[in-house]
């Protein structure tokens, strides 16, 4: 789920920028002045929104890439081989900075309350990421990328709705102004289809309006897992600070990963027993993945 947390980790570094302005300081690291301090961590929140905008655009042209001809191989197992590698990354990542299995463990005791809660939105990302496959296999993806982007209006109303933030005017404007733009963009799409079908009524049951519905499915699904998932770990960090909280930051981030592929893993896994049992027996749970599938996995992770 890392563009769940990583959604709250930005979040987060935003607010903190934000007071830090408003304060005209931030606290001061050991023998650096509190004005670089502040350049430093907004500089690392830039690279760090430019680092999100690269792997997005580069994991739609590889999944695009994987799933342009016919897809060979099941999604379920694509979304399993996802989760668990961003599992293992985060694993390794909290053992070479000093964590341990013990530590581990001990972590996922501690918030087992938290990990029963992230099975939801674990649930709904996986669906979306299938969903994904679905819609680039449908849709061109320059298309694709544009309509995806009004997960920022789902994610801005849920986040009214279920967390009672409140929204600025000119984020009320920039909202209207990426719908409209989506609009549009699905306008001039439906316009091409009506030319290439020598101007007979679009055909609603098509290849791309179902790309166009999974895609606004996405949206709708990103959202609300977003801002859901977002409660929960400030839910989980308020009542208990996390088993994780005396370790860095970055260590923090890998620990709540750990929770939220394992319960990504868990659902999925569910999910292709009980769908794909017969297929995955037949050939093999990784069956079809070839180079370019494995490329999207390992993006998408």
């Amino acid at each position: 789920m890392r563009d769940h947390v990583a959604r709250v980790d930005v979040a987060d570094l935003q607010r903190s920028f934000d007071a830090d302005e408003r304060k005209g300081k931030v606290a001061p690291s050991e023998g650096v002045p509190m004005g670089t301090e502040a350049q430093r961590r907004k500089s690392a929140g830039y690279i760090f929104l430019a680092l999100l905008v690269a792997q997005n655009t580069s994991k739609t042209l590889i999944m695009r890439h994987a799933v342009a001809r016919e897809q060979r191989f099941l999604s379920s197992a694509a979304v399993l081989t996802t989760e668990s590698l961003k599992c293992t990354c985060s694993c390794l990542w909290v053992l070479g900075t000093g964590g341990s299995p013990a530590s581990i463990a001990a972590y996922m005791r501690a918030e087992w309350r938290t990990f029963v809660r992230v099975l939801l939105p674990a649930a709904i990302y996986n669906c979306q990421q299938m969903l994904e496959l679905l819609a680039l296999n449908r849709l061109e993806p320059q298309l694709f990328s544009l309509i995806v982007q009004s997960k920022l209006i789902t994610t801005a109303l849920f986040s009214v709705v279920l967390l009672g933030k409140r929204l600025r005017l000119t984020q009320y404007v920039a909202l209207v102004l990426l719908l409209v733009g989506v609009c549009l963009a699905q306008g001039m799409s439906l316009r091409q289809k009506r030319a290439h079908a020598g101007g007979s009524s679009f055909d609603w049951s098509s290849d791309s309006m179902t790309g166009v519905l999974a895609t606004v499915g996405i949206a709708l699904l990103s959202g609300f897992a977003a801002v859901y998932t977002e409660g929960v770990l400030k839910r989980g960090a308020t009542r208990s600070g996390g088993h994780a909280a005396r370790d860095s930051r970055g260590a923090a981030l890998a620990y709540t990963q750990i929770q939220m592929a394992t319960a990504s893993v868990l659902t999925i896994g569910v999910f292709a027993t009980a769908r794909d049992a017969r297929a995955i027996a037949e050939h093999g749970l990784w069956a079809g993945l070839d180079g370019s599938a494995l490329c999207a996995v390992a993006s998408s992770a």
